[in-house]
């Protein structure tokens, strides 16, 4: 990650001012000054972490760059480390995406990879979307098979659950400080309708979360459960019976 972060950019010449004008004209979406600034760093670095909660307009980002990226007859590449996270990627930019493990040639019988530093990928920009949930050894198998003159674009959401399997690969390599990373704040007016949403930032930001009023319609809720209580009880919301353990979860 070092020597990726070193070297310098493969791609052609691009009029970042120009190219964001342009961009914002083709899908009709005004980028935010946080944003623009990304895809300016986006555009000269080698690798890029961009990361940041729900609603602070990665995939918006991200459709940007990618939108630039193929103007320019550019092979970009998509993958995330789950089937659904793949097709909500592909949807949301119109360009295909893979599981890793698909795009790196999974080899049931062995365990291993096809592809590798023996065997590279072959594409111009590698876009890794939700790697909050990627181990340490998966990504190690990734950036191995990154091409030598590849770009790394690492998007996820720092703030969510670490990965399953061991590590923390998106903290850390933002902890390590040796690539560059963009952290998004703003949260945008669809998003910010979402109490989901505002109060995934309020606990963030160490602030109590905003309770559904009486009569008010939420996607959030708040259902008060006694850890003590061994008998089933009504869920609130669907008037079914549930165990005390569901309802925690």
């Amino acid at each position: 990650m070092r020597k990726l972060a070193s070297a310098p950019s493969c791609l052609p010449p691009i009029d970042v001012e120009k190219a964001i004008a342009w961009c914002q004209r083709k899908t009709g979406k005004e980028l935010a000054a946080t944003q623009q600034e990304a895809l300016q760093k986006a555009l000269e670095s080698r690798v890029l972490v961009i990361t940041g909660g729900p609603g602070v307009g990665k995939t918006t980002l991200l459709d940007s760059i990618l939108l630039i990226l193929r103007a320019k007859k550019l092979c970009c590449l998509l993958c995330a480390p789950t089937g659904r996270a793949a097709k909500r990627l592909s949807e949301a930019t119109g360009v295909e995406a893979k599981t890793i493990h698909r795009l790196l040639e999974f080899q049931p019988a062995s365990g291993g990879f096809a592809r590798s530093a023996a065997h590279p990928l072959e594409w111009d920009v590698l876009v890794a979307d939700e790697t909050s949930m990627i181990d340490v050894p998966l990504m190690h198998k990734l950036i191995q098979a990154l091409p030598e003159r590849a770009h790394l674009l690492i998007v996820g959401d720092v703030d969510q659950l670490p990965s399953v399997g061991p590590g923390s690969a998106l903290a850390d390599i933002i902890r390590s400080e040796v690539v560059p990373a963009v952290r998004l704040r703003e949260i945008f007016r669809q998003a910010a309708s979402s109490r989901i949403v505002t109060n995934a930032h309020r606990i963030n930001a160490g602030q109590m979360p905003q309770l559904q009023q009486p009569g008010e319609e939420s996607d959030f809720f708040f259902i008060e459960r006694d850890g003590t209580r061994k008998h089933p009880t009504n869920d609130p919301r669907t008037g079914q019976r549930t165990h005390p353990w569901e309802a925690a979860a």
